[in-house]
């Protein structure tokens, strides 16, 4: 949902400049290593209301050989004038592309919305007969075959949805007082929203990529046993962890969070670096 350290809504995400692979990969994916030869990619999906600036902090604190590329949706940060997406779908349909010629092995990993788009994001890859992830790490969501106990949110009145932000905490309420900002990103709320809200979810096999979930103790989105029913995804390999704090335990507990992450691309890394 809303980050919980934000910066300015024209502000570049990371310190390094975006990939210079094609002109669609530099507006989807931020590079936080350009240049360098990575052993293995950590391809991060932000949350409703986030986008890659979410990430600004992981590179300096993961492995020098891992390379963090972070997914800038439309409508947000760099990519500002663009129209938002609101549907799964169109999120998923322009990424996957994109993840299908990775010179080295990858991780995905999604929090909240970006779980959900995670999730899909991998169902397209197995469906189109491409590579998966090496690993899937989802976090702060509910398994997707569970349904959101609450109405969908993009209906609800500004006001209204302040207030949903309010509980789920993490955003400072200076940053929810300030109307020029609000008014910024309640579009880009509601449209995460949306996209979240209108999305149906169908069964099919599980997904043959080793799958961790993560929560946070005092989630009201995502609670523990919501956690752990990612279970049922996972053709083999599963795990879960539960840290402590609510939503956005990603950013309150990264400190703990980080290193969980790195083991599991630990268990990954390419035996020689590729060039990129």
């Amino acid at each position: 949902m809303a980050a919980p350290r934000r910066i300015s809504p024209g502000e570049q995400p990371m310190s390094a400049s975006p990939s210079k692979a094609s002109d669609a990969s530099s507006k989807w994916l931020w590079r936080s290593r350009p240049g360098a030869a990575p052993r293995v990619r950590l391809i991060c999906v932000p949350y409703a209301g986030g986008g890659a600036a979410s990430f600004r902090t992981w590179p300096a604190k993961l492995p020098a050989d891992v390379e963090l590329l972070a997914i800038q949706l439309p409508g947000r940060g760099m990519r500002m004038g663009e129209p938002l997406l609101r549907r799964v779908e169109q999120v998923v349909d322009a990424v996957g592309p994109l993840l299908t010629d990775s010179p080295v092995p990858f991780v995905l990993f999604g929090h909240s919305m970006g779980a959900i788009l995670s999730f899909n994001l991998c169902r397209w890859l197995r469906n189109q007969g491409h590579p998966l992830p090496a690993r899937l790490i989802v976090s702060g969501h509910r398994a997707p075959n569970l349904p959101d106990p609450e109405p969908p949110k993009h209906h609800l009145s500004d006001a209204a949805l302040l207030d949903r932000i309010r509980r789920y905490g993490g955003t400072p309420e200076e940053i929810l007082r300030e109307p020029e900002l609000m008014e910024l990103m309640l579009p880009i709320l509601r449209a995460d929203f949306e996209l979240l809200g209108t999305h149906a979810y169908t069964s099919a096999a599980p997904l043959p990529v080793p799958l961790l979930a993560l929560g946070g103790a005092d989630d009201p989105n995502a609670p523990p046993d919501t956690i752990e029913a990612w279970r049922e995804h996972a053709a083999g390999e599963f795990s879960s962890r539960i840290f402590p704090g609510g939503h956005f335990f990603l950013h309150t507990e990264e400190a703990a969070v980080l290193p969980v992450i790195a083991e599991e691309i630990a268990k990954v890394r390419s035996p020689a670096a590729a060039p990129v």
